[in-house]
């Protein structure tokens, strides 16, 4: 089943940023790390892997998880298992822009304890050409619990790019401003909704908006210098 996002909100794009956190009143468990490889190498759409660290609380049988489709991102083929065990996803609301539902625990698992939960899927449209470059837009399922210490390094992300690019934007991180061909990676101490990457092909400038805040900001401080050494030139 193919999931379509609809226009994002304000307030869904200021969860990306700020994270897509638990939901009010959530029990179950915590998460204690999430690791993302996706590969976004072609474009077009883009395969997800999702590797969950998380603490159960006694007695959890289902691990609830929410979904933010960001237009025009099509989620599909969700899956998840433990210890190679497939587990059963059952969606419980696909109320655009948010996706919920929740990953069926088998009987094998311990009732409390840590477990390694892996969950997958693929993007549709994740992948898109932006000028010479290429702009890809992952929405992360997020597991409803809070995490057990919010760290830096806590939620570690990397993306396989097209061939011979570079990372110029990695939001909701700080623009990378260069980095490995080919790769981007990002490290927070939060689960963002979702993980947007700019990339140029290599060599290029490719400046950021905030890049090019800061190279105004330098030019304005450089002139200001030139100005002030004139001045006390003539005034000499």
């Amino acid at each position: 089943m193919a999931l379509r996002g609809g226009p994002v909100a304000a307030a869904a794009v200021l969860a990306a940023a700020l994270g897509a956190g638990p939901a009010a009143g959530q029990e179950g468990g915590q998460v204690i790390r999430v690791e993302v490889s996706a590969d976004a190498r072609e474009t077009g759409a883009a395969l997800v892997s999702m590797n969950y660290r998380v603490e159960l609380d006694p007695g959890t049988s289902a691990v609830p998880f929410t979904l933010l489709l960001f237009a025009p991102a099509n989620v599909e083929e969700i899956s998840a298992q433990v210890e190679g065990e497939v587990l059963p996803v059952r969606l419980t609301g696909t109320g655009a822009p948010r996706l919920e539902g929740e990953i069926e625990l088998p009987a094998g698992v311990p009732s409390a304890g840590e477990v390694s939960l892996d969950v997958g899927y693929r993007v549709t449209d994740a992948v898109r050409e932006d000028g010479a470059g290429v702009r890809v837009a992952l929405p992360m399922l997020a597991v409803d619990w809070a995490p057990a210490e919010a760290t830096p390094g806590m939620f570690q992300a990397e993306v396989m790019l097209p061939e011979g690019m570079v990372a110029r934007e990695i939001f909701p991180v700080t623009p990378t401003g260069g980095g490995t061909p080919g790769v981007a990676r990002a490290s927070l101490q939060v689960l963002p909704a979702v993980v947007q990457v700019r990339a140029r092909p290599e060599g290029s400038l490719g400046l950021s908006l905030p890049g090019v805040l800061e190279l105004l900001v330098l030019i304005v401080v450089i002139a200001c210098g030139m100005a002030g050494l004139r001045f006390v030139r003539r005034a000499r």
